[in-house]
């Protein structure tokens, strides 16, 4: 019971608690005092032994003759320790906190309950520096202690009231705004807004009334809602395949925003709800996929022709992609006996994260994470450590981009009420990355109040939360509402750079089968890039390291197009930009045809060091060249007209020599290569001006056979 009422900061509970033990503990001899000056007037002497003795028959005289005492000498320290007593069974804890502080004062060392009881009644009053200092102090002093209870229930005060003396005393900075459009008068909830910061979704509580309804009805709505001149539309529910008499919400999508994760619940033929996570994929639109429909017949369970009248709806509405191929993620996930919800993916699509009832879990509800074989499917769940998992609850899960940092709900860790939001950041170690200790987000966004659903958006400056708090700090509409506000640097992500963008050929047309990778070029890290198989979209979210501008080197490749790279250097660009949108456009591969190798640089007066970035873009060609073994071709080195002609050609020719040399030392046959310099002579800029030169200052290949 102790424990159980200490954990949550409950006045009239603990205070309640105080006085189960009060009239015990004055029944009690504590007066063992350490030695303190004696008092010598005789008559407030006479006045304290005349309280004692009228003590059992008169508290008012007691109390009364203890006063006069003091009265006669200011510093009876006796008269002011019986008088805290009296008042602490009497549960007057004003009383006794200026008493007992006044026996302090006169005489720190007098008895080592003084400093119990005090930090007993500031716990209480929600002073919790103080309450820590004087359990800290009375802690001091274990061979003065008469029981062990006294010891414990001393040793959680202290633990609790440090932590909530943390929290309540060391606000953050929270300023919670409404978020316009999305927020109504009706209820929504579980939201969620892409990485792009461009779309949200949720779920909206509606009155309805269907055919044979004699009152219309409350129903859940997942609606969406897009951004416009910088503001959200107040949003509508989603079109078929959604909102089709199944529960669906808390979804959340892939950073390229192709594929959904979300979570139906249906109600089973023996009243349980059983919730299981699915996925959906963006889907074009185009007259020729309106022509076959049947993949959608028994999906929603619908006639051909109510399948083309939505599409036909859709299309006229303007509409170019929708939401299609609704599936289970998969058994190993979803099964009959266990509930799942609230799913939150990796920005590198192979880790999802969500909330689960099931089997063997450690606690009530409890946080998973499931990993993408080399086939697509999800593996067997895995419940998160006991250090996250508690005998509590954890939901709400929330990955952010950067995938270093979890963001999530609990009410079995410490906390000020209910569910309070918590981070947590992964931590290297001798068995690898592990998500370390979780930190409470901090008051006054945590309240006594339950705080779920909370999101950060990708640029880490932002939190986004549902609430029903209708104080005047949160301006709500009404019911559930959306927040945002500014959040602290101490609870913010790592900084991230966002690329989007398309993968081209020349006509314009998406490469659907383009590779890519990114390297990091100051760590030499790797990202592999999923580019999407119908559109060519691709998206990757890059961990920066602060205080570094960071260089990366694009690659990208494709079975008849030429090797492409690219540089992107962090901290380019307008910071207001959430995304850095780079479209990429690949040549077909032609014999004869000249192709430019982009940013192979050498080192200062040098003709043949390359520089890292270089050695980079060419790891990559060289990659090019070994998944296509039939291929030659030729290193074409060119100037612009700076120096002399002489010079131009010999300069030329060393640096293709050393492009050709480094592509042999990293395993390129030599028979496949052949190298030439052209000095100033093949000129594809005007010389007269600094950037036609930097044009002509180039490294090529041209593609001798195939």
């Amino acid at each position: 019971m102790i424990q159980a009422v200490l954990l949550r900061n409950n006045y009239c509970f603990l205070l309640l608690f105080f006085s189960l033990f009060a009239s015990s503990l004055v029944a009690q001899d504590f007066e063992e005092e350490e030695e303190c000056e004696k008092v010598k007037n005789s008559k407030a002497d006479k006045l304290y032994k005349k309280s004692g003795v009228v003590a059992k028959k008169d508290k008012a005289l007691q109390v009364h003759l203890l006063k006069q005492a003091i009265l006669e000498e200011e510093d009876y320290i006796d008269a002011y320790w019986k008088l805290a007593r009296i008042a602490m069974a009497r549960e007057s804890y004003k009383s006794a906190q200026k008493n007992l502080e006044q026996v302090l004062a006169i005489c720190p060392t007098y008895n080592i309950y003084v400093h119990y009881h005090l930090g007993r009644i500031y716990y209480g009053s929600e002073e919790y520096s103080k309450a820590a200092h004087h359990m800290t102090e009375f802690m001091k002093h274990p061979d003065d202690i008469k029981t062990d209870r006294h010891y414990n229930i001393a040793e959680q005060i202290k633990n609790d009231a440090t932590f909530y003396g943390a929290l309540y005393e060391n606000p953050v900075p929270f300023e919670p705004i409404n978020v316009e459009g999305i927020s109504t008068v009706k209820d929504e909830y579980l939201p969620y807004i892409t990485a792009d910061q461009e779309t949200a979704y949720f779920t909206r509580k509606l009155q309805q009334k269907s055919m044979g309804d004699l009152f219309p009805k409350m129903v859940e709505r997942f609606s969406i809602s897009k951004r416009q001149n910088g503001s959200f539309e107040r949003g509508k529910p989603l079109p078929p395949p959604f909102n089709r008499g199944s529960n669906e919400g808390g979804a959340c999508l892939t950073i390229d925003n192709l594929h959904m994760y979300f979570t139906i619940c249906k109600r089973l033929s023996n009243g349980y709800n059983n919730c299981d996570i699915y996925t959906a994929d963006y889907t074009k639109l185009d007259d020729n996929y309106m022509m076959d429909v049947s993949w959608m017949t028994d999906e929603l369970d619908m006639t051909e022709a109510e399948v083309r009248f939505e599409l036909r709806k859709l299309k006229d509405s303007g509409a170019d992609y929708m939401w299609t191929n609704i599936r289970s993620i998969g058994d190993q996930v979803n099964t009959i006996k266990s509930w799942e919800s609230q799913p939150t993916i990796s920005s590198d699509e192979k880790t999802l994260y969500f909330a689960s009832i099931r089997e063997g879990g450690p606690g009530g509800i409890d946080i998973y994470k499931t990993v993408r074989d080399s086939t697509g499917e999800w593996g067997k769940p895995v419940a998160l450590g006991k250090n996250i998992n508690t005998a509590g609850n954890e939901k709400s899960p929330f990955l952010h981009p950067d995938r270093e940092t979890l963001y999530f709900s609990s009410d079995g860790h410490r906390g000020l009420g209910g569910y309070d939001i918590f981070y947590t950041q992964l931590e290297m170690s001798d068995g690898g990355p592990k998500w370390g200790a979780p930190k409470n987000i901090g008051y006054p966004i945590n309240s006594e109040q339950d705080d779920l659903g909370f999101f950060v958006s990708t640029d880490g400056e932002t939190g986004y939360f549902s609430s029903t708090n209708e104080s005047e700090k949160y301006k709500s509409y009404g019911g559930w509402d959306l927040y945002e506000f500014p959040l602290y640097e101490g609870a913010r992500p790592s900084e991230v750079l966002y690329l989007k963008g398309e993968i081209k050929n020349e006509e314009g047309n998406s490469i659907v089968d383009g590779k890519m990778d990114i390297t990091n070029v100051r760590t030499k890290e790797i990202t592999e890039v999923n580019v999407d198989s119908a559109s060519g979209v691709y998206a990757a979210i890059l961990t920066l390291e602060k205080g570094m501008n960071d260089g990366f080197v694009v690659n990208v490749t494709s079975q008849n197009y030429a090797f492409a790279s690219q540089i992107v250097q962090a901290g380019e660009g307008e910071k207001k930009d959430v995304v850095t949108k780079i479209d990429l456009e690949l040549e077909y591969v032609t014999v004869g045809q000249p192709y430019m190798l982009n940013n192979i640089n050498f080192a200062t007066n040098s003709s043949s060091v390359l520089t890292v970035t270089s050695m980079i873009i060419l790891d990559g060609f060289v990659d090019y060249l070994k998944e296509r073994s039939d291929m030659r071709v030729a290193i074409h080195g060119h100037t612009d007209d700076v120096g002399s002609h002489e010079d131009n050609m010999r300069l030329s020719e060393d640096r293709a020599k050393a492009v050709n040399d480094y592509m042999i030392l990293s395993g390129i046959d030599d028979n496949r290569l052949t190298y030439r310099g052209f000095g100033e002579t093949q000129a594809i800029g005007s010389n007269k001006t600094e950037e036609g030169r930097a044009r002509n200052r180039r490294t090529e290949f041209v593609i001798e056979s195939f």
